[in-house]
C-alpha cells in the first residue's frame, strides 16, 4: 500500500483522510485511511482526490455483466466508470458525470489513472471544461 500526495514529497491528510493506492493485478487502486492509519475506504476506486470540505471525486468502477458464454462456462462483462462526489465514510453523494465511461481493465491497457475532470469551484458547484471548450457548472444540493 502506498501514500498518494498530491504530487508533493510526503503524504498529505485533509478532512481527516490521506489517499492511499493499492496494486491489484497491475491496475492501481485508490482509497483513504484516517488519522491512525486505519483504511477506512477500501482502495476500489480508479483515482481519486483528496478530501475538501468533506467531499472528494473519485472514478467508481462498475463491472457489468452482459451475459454468458455457455460454451466457456463464463460471463461476458465489460466495465465502466462514473466520477463521483464521496463523503469521509465512502458514502455517494451525488454523480458529476451524466454517463459512464468504458474502461479495458488490463494492466497493458491502463498503465496511469483515468483523468478526473471535474473541479470543485465551492463546496456546491463543480466544473468540467466539455469537448467545445466550454465550462459545464454543476451544481450539487445537500
Amino acid at each position: 500500500m502506498a501514500l498518494s500526495s498530491d504530487n508533493r514529497n510526503y503524504p498529505i491528510s485533509k478532512d481527516h483522510r490521506s489517499l492511499i493506492t493499492r496494486q491489484k493485478n497491475g491496475i492501481t487502486y485508490f482509497g483513504f485511511i484516517n488519522e491512525t492509519g486505519s483504511t477506512v475506504i477500501e482502495p476500489q476506486y480508479l483515482n481519486a482526490t483528496n478530501f475538501i470540505n468533506g467531499r472528494a471525486i473519485v472514478l467508481k468502477l462498475d463491472k457489468i455483466i452482459a451475459g454468458q458464454n455457455d460454451a466457456l462456462g463464463k460471463n461476458v462483462v465489460f466495465y465502466e466508470y462514473n466520477e463521483v462526489l464521496i463523503n469521509p465514510e465512502g458514502e455517494i453523494i451525488a454523480f458529476l458525470s451524466k454517463e459512464a465511461k468504458n474502461i479495458v481493465l488490463d494492466k497493458d491497457y491502463l498503465r496511469n489513472p483515468p483523468p478526473i475532470t471535474f473541479k470543485p469551484l465551492s463546496p456546491s458547484l463543480f466544473a468540467k471544461m466539455n469537448k467545445s471548450k466550454r465550462w459545464l457548472i454543476r451544481k450539487i444540493e445537500d
